[in-house]
């Protein structure tokens, strides 16, 4: 039973998909048949409508012959001379439609590339445009623009991209020059004056990519923005430093007082994140800052400074070598010191070990051991470490106890005495040392 309604479930749905398909191949078959012709009838009647003159003139030489009983050969003829003037005028009306989208275009855009001329043509969209659309040639709009050129009513020249372009006038090419030299202006104005920095290569979206001729006004864009650079640079407004990334030359652009004075506003810690000079969003890959910074080194020696950390988290953050050098000349060599008098921003304590380590790179003498328990707060010089150092665990303490020939940290010293206590427990002889001697005794 079961079986059965499966069965009978499948053959329903068989049955539908083949009346759909029968269904579409009727109306196809209808289209064909009947649409074709119909389209092609009532798009015939609207042009005949559309030439009424003619029309009408053929209308009545058919009466004319068939009232009179003139001879066919007439009425063919009449036929042909008329369906020579319908494409006649079709074809006149044609080229006005297209000299008219043409003129429209320019009108509109200014300026159209020789490559795209052709795409500029009428939107001819009724039924009893067809003999028009045939009648016009693919290439119409750039014959026209040809004629147009010829006859000077139309420019023609290759620009700063090496494409040539169609353009009314030479004046508005000089105002399109003008005014994306005004944008390159303003647009390095503002980054030097505020940032201080331009890296070459990072993106400089002036225009939005669907504005008119973008390819050729990115391509002045950039012949502006070398322009700018190179005049500004040679009038030592602005520095210029060549870089090497991924093997590649990069020109790395400062204005230098406006630099220095963003640097000294953020020399109080000594640390410095380089997203309060750059962000992401200037478009500058972090594998480059290091590079930034040397060439701030380089014109302001001052600020000499080093990335820290390579870790995701930190790999904006640098530190001046110049201002902790000076900071650490102030502290005594064998005393603690408090990280807080080097750097007032609390790091993790694997990042204040990555800081002292990178000091060590740079400032040899300057090689400090972190107090186990302190959490990165508290340092001593290498060269007095070991008075502070426990020789059992190796860790490194504020308070540490003689205990016979070894220094032993609280922790590892209640080890032994709790392993002392132990051994005694199970009779065994136990050496133990006095923690403070009376005077005169002397502990061997």
């Amino acid at each position: 039973m079961i079986f059965e309604i499966i069965l009978g479930i499948i053959g329903l749905i068989v049955l539908f998909f083949v009346l759909k398909f029968i269904l579409k191949l009727a109306l196809t078959i209808l289209g064909v048949t009947i649409g074709v012709p119909l389209y092609i009838a009532i798009s015939c009647v609207m042009m005949m409508f559309h030439h009424l003159i003619p029309t009408v003139v053929m209308a009545g030489i058919w009466l004319a012959v068939s009232y009179f009983d003139m001879s066919n050969i007439f009425l063919i003829s009449a036929s042909i001379f008329y369906i020579a003037v319908i494409v006649h005028l079709e074809n006149r009306e044609a080229a006005r439609d297209v000299s008219n989208a043409l003129q429209a275009a320019l009108d509109e855009l200014k300026i159209i590339p020789v490559e795209k001329i052709n795409t500029y043509k009428p939107k001819w969209s009724s039924m009893g445009h067809n003999i028009r659309e045939r009648l016009s040639s693919a290439d119409a709009p750039r014959q026209l623009a040809e004629a147009w050129v010829a006859a000077g009513k139309l420019q023609k020249k290759e620009l700063w991209d090496k494409r040539e372009y169609y353009y009314q006038s030479d004046s508005l090419i000089i105002s399109i020059y003008r005014e994306i030299e005004q944008k390159v202006t303003d647009f390095f104005d503002t980054i030097f004056d505020s940032k201080g920095i331009y890296v070459e290569g990072v993106p400089i979206n002036l225009f939005e990519t669907d504005t008119t001729c973008y390819q050729l006004k990115n391509m002045c864009k950039d012949v502006l923005v070398e322009k700018y650079l190179n005049r500004n640079v040679m009038d030592e407004k602005l520095c210029c430093d060549t870089i090497s990334h991924e093997g590649k030359p990069i020109k790395i652009f400062m204005n230098l007082p406006v630099v220095k004075k963003k640097m000294e506003l953020l020399e109080k810690d000594s640390l410095l994140n380089t997203g309060k000079i750059l962000k992401k969003s200037d478009g500058v890959s972090e594998d480059i800052l290091q590079d930034i910074m040397t060439t701030i080194h380089k014109f302001l020696p001052d600020f000499d400074y080093v990335r820290i950390s390579d870790k995701d988290k930190f790999k904006k953050t640098f530190m001046n070598l110049s201002s902790v050098k000076k900071k650490i000349e102030l502290l005594k060599k064998d005393s603690i010191f408090d990280i807080s008098q080097l750097f007032a921003t609390d790091f993790p304590k694997d990042i204040l070990q990555d800081i002292m380590t990178t000091i060590h790179a740079n400032l040899p003498d300057c090689d400090y051991v972190m107090f186990t328990e302190s959490h990165g707060k508290l340092w001593i010089h290498r060269t007095y470490a070991s008075q502070y150092k426990c020789e059992i665990c190796g860790g490194v303490f504020k308070e540490t106890k003689l205990y016979g020939p070894k220094r032993y940290c609280a922790s590892c010293l209640n080890k032994r005495h709790s392993q002392e206590a132990a051994d005694e427990a199970e009779g065994k002889t136990v050496k133990r040392y006095v923690d403070a001697p009376p005077p005169g005794m002397i502990i061997k």
